[in-house]
C-alpha cells in the first residue's frame, strides 16, 4: 500500500518526519500557517495518528483553515512562548518532529534557540533558513543552525532542500546523532522516497 502524505507540503517534510517517527508520533510545529496547503503536519495528524501542537502568529489570515484540525494551535509569538509548560499540558512527553519555519530567518533561528534553551529534545528537525535570500554581508543562519544543533547532539540529515514552490534552496533537515542516518542531498532523498510513496 502506498503511503499517504500531503502533496501540498513545502518539500515533503511530512515524509521525512514519518521516516523518523513512524505511526503515532509527536510534533512541535513552529509556524503553522495554513492547516492544509503547505502544511507539514496535516497528513501526520490525519493519516498516521500523530499528536502535537502548532504555533502561528497570523490568526486573522489562517484561523478558518484550522477548524478541521484536531490537534491544538496556539496563536502566539514563538519567541515568547512557554514550550515546556504547553507540551506538558497536552501530555506530550517527547517530540519526534520539530518544524521551525517563521519569518524572517533571524526569528526562525531565535525560535530554535529558545526551544533548545528550554531543554526540549526531538528526533528530527526541519529548519527554514531561506539561504537563497542571503546577500554577501548577511548573517548566515544556515551555518549558525548547523553549529547550534551540532552542539546539542544533532547532525545534518538532508541538505540542499529545495522548495516545491520556487525551486530555491531554503531548508536543511537534521536528526539526532544517535539515529542511524547517513547524510543525503535532497535530490537523492527525493528519488529514494518516490519509490515507496509513489509520487513526489
Amino acid at each position: 500500500m502506498k503511503k499517504l502524505f500531503n502533496k501540498y507540503s513545502s518539500s515533503g517534510q511530512d515524509i521525512f518526519a514519518y521516516q523518523i517517527g513512524g505511526d503515532q508520533g509527536t510534533y512541535l510545529e513552529i509556524g503553522g500557517a495554513d492547516s492544509i496547503r503547505g502544511s507539514n503536519t496535516y497528513s501526520l495528524e490525519k493519516e498516521y495518528g500523530w499528536r502535537g501542537i502548532s504555533l502561528e502568529l497570523n490568526k486573522n489570515r489562517h484561523a478558518d483553515s484550522w477548524k478541521i484540525r484536531s490537534n491544538p494551535i496556539y496563536w502566539e509569538n514563538a519567541l515568547d512562548f512557554d514550550y515546556v509548560t504547553t507540551l506538558k499540558e497536552n501530555n506530550i512527553i517527547s517530540i519526534d518532529y520539530l518544524q521551525v519555519d517563521i519569518e524572517p530567518a533571524s526569528n526562525t533561528y531565535k525560535a530554535l534557540e529558545k526551544v533548545l534553551s528550554q531543554g526540549i529534545d526531538f528526533k528530527c528537525c526541519t529548519f527554514e533558513h531561506d539561504h537563497y535570500r542571503k546577500k554577501a554581508k548577511d548573517v548566515d543562519y544556515k551555518s549558525l543552525a548547523d553549529k547550534l544543533l551540532a552542539k546539542h547532539g544533532y547532525k545534518i540529515a538532508v541538505e540542499n532542500v529545495i522548495s516545491r514552490k520556487n525551486k530555491k534552496y531554503y531548508e536543511t533537515w537534521y536528526v539526532k546523532n544517535s539515529i542511524d542516518w547517513q547524510q543525503k542531498d535532497f535530490a537523492d532523498w527525493q528519488e529514494e522516497v518516490e519509490k515507496w510513496v509513489g509520487y513526489f
